[in-house]
């Protein structure tokens, strides 16, 4: 269960097409929440795209923070947000130091009829 998200910050630099967070005050938030028993799980952000696509600047970071951060997880998530309804307009893939899996949302046939 995620009960807290962090960000966006003014210390962050954001355009358009870019997001580039501070990470010194990503970390200090980070461990704020941890000395409270919360656990950072991953990464989400919004895309200008009707069906979102991380990025290579996406896939690097989410990398980085997999291999380079102190957790005892199995690894983090990254959420894409774009402009589609659900379920196209949502990418959530699972990054792990072993590889990445894209996550297919499931959508039960049952609420269909």
């Amino acid at each position: 269960m995620v009960s807290e998200i962090t960000g966006p910050r003014d210390t962050d630099k954001r355009s358009m097409y870019n997001y580039e967070p501070d990470r010194i005050a990503e970390k200090a938030e980070i461990r704020d929440r941890f000395a409270r028993g919360l656990h950072f799980v991953g990464d989400w952000h919004t895309h200008r795209q009707r069906i979102p696509k991380p990025s290579g600047t996406d896939e690097h970071s989410i990398r980085e923070l997999v291999r380079f951060s102190s957790h005892d997880l199995a690894g983090f998530v990254l959420v894409v947000v774009g402009q589609a309804p659900f379920p196209d307009g949502l990418h959530v893939s699972f990054h792990s130091k072993k590889g990445s899996t894209v996550l297919v949302p499931f959508t039960d046939p049952a609420e269909d009829g």
